[in-house]
């Protein structure tokens, strides 16, 4: 068995395993990114904006493609929008986020990781035993990294965000 008693007290902070961290803001924090995909797949549009700063950033990564960037207002319509389009299609996101680790945490920053599987239920295939297969083709995985601010009123939000797809997103179709 190895002695680590030499690391400094900054390296102990940031070991993965360290307790030196405010345990409420840590739940918190857990809490935060967790919420983030059930207000979302619950069409609670206007409650899943409030775990957001006052100007969000969202940059979203494509294996292909250049990266896409939207923030303020126009992070706002296009989550609104394409919520909406999911809605308005029969389509019911769930997102599974999985191995949470929070990266670096102070009293008032954080920085989260966590890895996404994402699964678009088509509704209207559901209906039909035999189409419900084909009607929850999982579209992707991707890694979130969320960073998050304390505000003065004591409140966690995500002030900034990305989504990568690492990989090109193949659906297999079945031969209905």
């Amino acid at each position: 068995m190895t002695d680590n008693t030499s690391t400094s007290d900054a390296q102990t902070a940031q070991h993965p395993g360290s307790t030196r961290f405010n345990i409420e803001d840590r739940l918190a924090i857990i809490n935060l990114c967790n919420t983030y995909a059930g207000r979302y797949d619950s069409n609670q549009v206007d409650a899943w904006l409030q775990l957001f700063t006052d100007n969000p950033q969202c940059t979203i990564r494509l294996a292909d493609t250049e990266p896409v960037i939207v923030s303020g207002d126009d992070f706002r319509s296009l989550f609104r929008a394409m919520r909406a389009s999911a809605s308005d299609n029969g389509v019911q996101p769930l997102h599974y986020n999985t191995n949470l680790n929070v990266k670096a945490q102070t009293d008032s920053t954080a920085l989260v990781e966590t890895y996404m599987l994402y699964v678009p239920l088509d509704i209207p295939r559901l209906k039909v035993a035999e189409k419900t297969l084909t009607g929850t083709r999982i579209t992707g995985t991707a890694r979130y990294v969320f960073s998050l601010l304390k505000g003065d009123d004591g409140v966690w939000r995500i002030n900034e965000y990305a989504i990568s797809f690492d990989q090109l997103v193949v659906e297999a179709t079945l031969n209905e």
